[in-house]
């Protein structure tokens, strides 16, 4: 319980900072496989026309 409660404190004090580098890296991922999906819909598109 009093584990929690430190890491909540200490979360609370520079909560800020991580939470927008896990949110950059949330969406720096949702842009990768976004890239990677639009890729094998292309792949899928034209590899099946040619």
């Amino acid at each position: 319980m009093d584990d929690d409660r430190h890491s909540r404190d200490r979360g609370r004090e520079n909560g800020d900072d991580r939470g927008a580098r896990i949110r950059r890296k949330n969406i720096l991922l949702a842009v990768v496989l976004a890239l990677v999906a639009l890729g094998f819909y292309l792949f899928a598109l034209f590899g099946g026309t040619v």
